[in-house]
């Protein structure tokens, strides 16, 4: 299998706002606060595009300060089609195709993952820009309208600073699991009440044996260990298809083991954020 792509240190956490909404085509419903669409933690807390209207809905990001960007993400989105996503970086006029070198003409399709449900995409070409706006173009083809159809619902966008491809990759068998949470309300009286399930999310189980002399990957994966729970990573796949990339945090110990002189076992496991 292809070695994984880490995503972090996510411009999101910078304090990323909307831009001028005169450049965001119908994405100022209040009741679907478009800010939304950077807080990684929350993907099932949708934006929602307020006019069905526009043939091309579009969403403008401004990420505060001219950074360097390595991968997009799109998560939980009911809009299987972008018709580009450009980047600038302070004139506002001088738009570029993102990833460089794509066509703006050539569509990109999401699609739903066959794990989770959510349709998922992300653009990454292995190089980095410098970029201050993003703008995403939809098309109007929604293939999940809930009860509203034409409108377009986002749950979160990652601006990446940072993409490494893994130096060594999981080891096999990789464990991804389906799981849902169920919360319980206990009562001091000693009864408890179950409360409805969260929708699905996917959970990795993931070790690998490293050489002790590989030290490129131990400090890989050292950094990798030394995420704190709440930060949320991303995990994409990188087998050619766009929608297996998952917004992720840490919800185990990390392990290093030491199974020979010579090898290292290293082992985590992290759930889909929900």
């Amino acid at each position: 299998m292809a070695s994984w792509y880490v995503l972090t240190d996510a411009s999101n956490d910078n304090g990323s706002a909307v831009f001028d909404a005169g450049i965001s085509n119908g994405w100022d419903d209040t009741g679907y606060p478009v800010i939304g669409c950077l807080d990684l933690t929350r993907p099932l807390r949708q934006t929602r595009s307020n006019d069905p209207t526009p043939s091309v809905p579009i969403l403008a990001i401004d990420l505060g300060a001219d950074i360097s960007i390595a991968a997009v993400t799109v998560e939980h989105t009911n809009n299987w089609g972008f018709d580009g996503i450009q980047y600038d970086q302070a004139s506002q006029d001088g738009w570029t195709t993102y990833p460089p070198g794509v066509e703006l003409s050539t569509t990109k399709v999401a699609a739903s993952d066959t794990l989770d449900g959510r349709v998922k995409a992300i653009f990454i070409d292995g190089s980095s820009v410098t970029a201050r706006y993003f703008r995403f173009a939809f098309l109007n083809t929604e293939e999940f309208p809930k009860d509203d159809p034409g409108y377009t619902y986002i749950g979160s966008l990652g601006f990446w600073e940072t993409a490494t491809l893994l130096t060594k990759n999981w080891g096999l068998p990789m464990r991804e699991t389906f799981e849902q949470d169920v919360k319980v309300r206990k009562y001091d009286s000693g009864g408890s009440i179950t409360g409805a399930a969260s929708d699905a999310f996917v959970g990795f189980q993931v070790e690998a044996n490293i050489h002790k002399s590989n030290t490129t990957a131990l400090n890989e994966f050292i950094t990798l260990a030394g995420y704190p729970k709440n930060r949320v990573i991303g995990l994409y796949k990188n087998d050619g298809d766009i929608k297996e990339v998952y917004h992720v945090h840490r919800v185990s110990t990390a392990s290093f083991t030491e199974t020979t002189t010579q090898y290292v076992r290293f082992q985590i496991r992290f759930s889909e954020v929900y």
